[in-house]
């Protein structure tokens, strides 16, 4: 006698993103597994707005069917598709351009000399400048101004000079003064060391007027050890009297001088006949510790500078139109010059300058 045994069903876990696992039923007929699992839909990520990408996609598939027992293995569902791709960025926003410089840091140049100082010629009318660069010993030099002569005897008058500089005695200072305008005769300008070896006479060309402005400059080029002079931008001058007293240029050595440190003494030879010094107006005086030679002098004594130019230890303007002192356009402020006179009355004055036909450094 046959004993038999009832069915047992085991049923199948399916499990899974994908894949479906079942198991056998023992025994019996295998019937189909009933499902399979859906297909996941996918996202699609959105574009990406300007300067930022856009949000992935997020979406993964449904589970995967569940098998009916006893039958054969069912496939389980696809897994769901893949993720939408990120939005690729936007491009970067471009910076806007800076605006467009307007000229230096100071004040723009202006053709108009504005103010000049006018030197009294009576009184104590010192004005002196502490120049922190002030050349010295042999150094190179150049010093360089425009003045005006206004046809008195006290613009032209012996010992009575346009700058100052050094100590007296022994080829130890550098200075112009000025000279007796003879009658009928032209006038002499006369640079000067206190020493027959720098000590100079030069006649003032036929064209310089006994009432009028005239640029003059006087330097020292070390490296060939010899003075220099120009009126007007010229170096083409002559030598006056007394003879044993003058140079020619070119021949105007300078081996054993040695110019002392002291302030710059402007429209006063202190150490000779000052004060008072000498009646007229001075502008644009410029102060080098450089060669500067009779073409760069030509080229820039009608050019108004912008204070930065290599060599240039100090420049006055003379624009201030008040007060007691002069600034240094080079910018160092321990250069001012100022009226020293123990007598306010007699102080120079601050005049407009008449001085035309100049133009701005590039």
């Amino acid at each position: 006698m046959l004993t038999s045994y009832p069915r047992v069903l085991i049923p199948a876990l399916i499990v899974g993103l994908g894949a479906a696992t079942s198991f056998m039923a023992c025994g019996g007929d295998d019937t189909t597994g009933t499902t399979s699992g859906g297909a996941g839909s996918s996202s699609t990520g959105s574009s990406g707005t300007d300067g930022n990408g856009g949000n992935a996609g997020t979406s993964s598939g449904n589970v995967g069917g569940m098998s009916n027992t006893g039958g054969s293995n069912s496939a389980g569902g696809n897994g769901g598709s893949s993720g939408g791709s990120g939005g690729t960025g936007g491009n970067a926003g471009v910076g806007g351009q800076g605006g467009a410089g307007t000229g230096d840091s100071g004040a723009a140049c202006k053709a108009d000399l504005g103010y000049a100082l006018q030197f009294r010629g009576t009184g104590d009318d010192r004005v002196h400048a502490d120049i922190t660069k002030l050349p010295i010993g042999q150094e190179a030099r150049t010093v360089e101004l425009w003045a005006y002569f206004d046809g008195s005897d006290l613009s032209w008058h012996n010992e009575h000079g346009l700058f100052e500089y050094g100590q007296k005695g022994g080829c130890h200072e550098f200075a112009i003064n000025t000279v007796d305008w003879p009658m009928g005769g032209q006038a002499e300008i006369h640079p000067y060391g206190n020493c027959d070896e720098i000590d100079n006479f030069f006649n003032m060309p036929a064209d310089v007027q006994r009432t009028g402005w005239v640029h003059i400059s006087y330097s020292y080029d070390a490296q060939a050890k010899q003075f220099h002079f120009t009126i007007n931008g010229s170096d083409m001058i002559t030598n006056g009297a007394p003879a044993n007293r003058t140079h020619p240029i070119g021949n105007w050595p300078g081996n054993t001088f040695s110019t002392m440190k002291s302030p710059l003494r402007i429209g006063t030879t202190d150490d000779f006949s000052g004060p008072p010094g000498w009646q007229g107006k001075i502008d644009e005086l410029r102060v080098w510790n450089v060669y500067r030679t009779p073409e760069q002098i030509k080229a820039n004594m009608k050019v108004i500078l912008k204070g930065t130019e290599p060599g240039l230890v100090a420049y006055y303007h003379f624009d201030e139109g008040k007060g007691m002192s002069s600034a240094d356009a080079t910018g160092d402020t321990a250069n001012a010059a100022n009226f020293i006179g123990t007598d306010k009355a007699t102080w120079p004055m601050w005049v407009k300058s008449d001085l035309t036909g100049f133009t701005c450094a590039p």
